[in-house]
């Protein structure tokens, strides 16, 4: 819809908005540096703000009634902190390869059952909560987090952990079962 337009810089939506879903590549390569995402979508698609260069905040309301969020969705964007809300089940692959990404807050009844292959792969992160109903994490899933020390898994029904998920980790990773 707005893929490259350079000149957009705000996106605005109202919050009794009723858009549902964000689509593919929707603001790719736009200038936008802040996005509050409605509380009724439910799906932010495939690199819907990939390389967004100057988006640093992304604004996801508690009540948020995403479930997806799509393939390489804020990929080589600027944010440093991510809220994911409770009920989003997926996070596609590579959706926050950003080197300047933080800090990742889950919500705390979070629903989230699949972290796909590249999901946090290059970021910032320092360390993460998982929580428990995750039962997937994909391979590569914390590539190159040369800053993450610490993994703490909720009460976790995990099932299966992709091959090289900690391949590159420059310092020591602290797993904790709480």
């Amino acid at each position: 819809a707005f893929f490259q337009c350079e000149e957009l810089q705000v996106v605005e939506f109202q919050q009794n908005s009723e858009l549902q879903i964000i689509g593919k590549n929707a603001f790719i390569r736009t200038n936008i540096n802040r996005v509050f995402i409605p509380p009724s979508v439910i799906e932010i698609g495939e690199s819907a703000f990939y390389e967004c260069d100057n988006l640093q905040l992304v604004e996801i309301p508690y009540n948020s009634q995403l479930q997806i969020i799509g393939k390489e969705s804020f990929s080589g964007s600027q944010i440093r902190r991510i809220f994911i809300p409770q009920h989003v089940k997926v996070i596609c692959e590579e959706v926050f390869a950003i080197h300047e990404l933080e800090v990742v807050v889950f919500h705390p009844l979070s629903e989230l059952q699949v972290i796909c292959r590249g999901a946090f792969a290059r970021t910032s992160i320092k360390s993460i909560l998982i929580p428990p109903h995750v039962q997937k994490i994909g391979t590569h899933a914390f590539y190159g987090c040369g800053d993450l020390q610490l993994i703490e898994i909720d009460h976790s029904t995990l099932e299966l952990i992709g091959t090289e998920k900690f391949e590159e980790a420059e310092n020591s990773i602290i797993v904790v079962q709480k």
